[in-house]
């Protein structure tokens, strides 16, 4: 996706075909014309289906406390992971 608007279109779009859907969102906290935090404020505005079928995983350069605990306090996000990524971060994801 180009952005964060192209991102919340196309679940938008996926209502009428679930199976589109990702399994997992990689969400930057910092992103041009709407933060991460912007669009999960957009996103508990799409349908629960949608809701419960996608795992966010909040990402950021940020060590700002406040972000983590923010991010974690979104009963949307999975997992709070600090950037870079690497290997045994991805691979965290599975437990």
């Amino acid at each position: 996706m180009e952005s964060a608007m192209d991102a919340l279109a196309y679940l938008e779009n996926c209502k009428s075909a679930p199976e589109s859907l990702p399994d997992l969102i990689f969400l930057d906290i910092n992103m041009p014309q709407m933060s991460g935090f912007d669009l999960l404020g957009e996103y508990q505005k799409l349908p629960e289906e949608i809701q419960k079928r996608c795992i966010i995983v909040m990402l950021s350069s940020s060590l700002h406390p406040e972000d983590r605990q923010r991010a974690m306090e979104s009963p949307f996000v999975h997992k709070f992971i600090s950037k870079p990524i690497s290997a045994s971060k991805l691979a965290e994801l599975r437990h």
